[in-house]
């Protein structure tokens, strides 16, 4: 019978994501609207926060920009 290799590239390099810059003006934005505190006085865990949010608004656009 046939046999299925499977080969794990461990420590390859992810490919770059091309939404990153925009994903991140969106998270800087955000932040900005809701609160005074600045983007860099933000603590690693709160940009995250912020980056994931972003992320997932930007997916939901796309989602229905190709059911559009």
């Amino acid at each position: 019978g046939a046999k299925i290799a499977r080969v794990y590239l461990l420590g390859a390099p992810t490919p770059p994501d091309p939404d990153a810059e925009l994903s991140e003006a969106m998270a800087r934005a955000m932040c900005a609207i809701r609160t005074e505190v600045d983007w860099d006085e933000r603590t690693d865990l709160a940009r995250d926060l912020y980056r994931g949010e972003a992320v997932a608004a930007l997916a939901a656009l796309r989602e229905h920009e190709a059911k559009s």
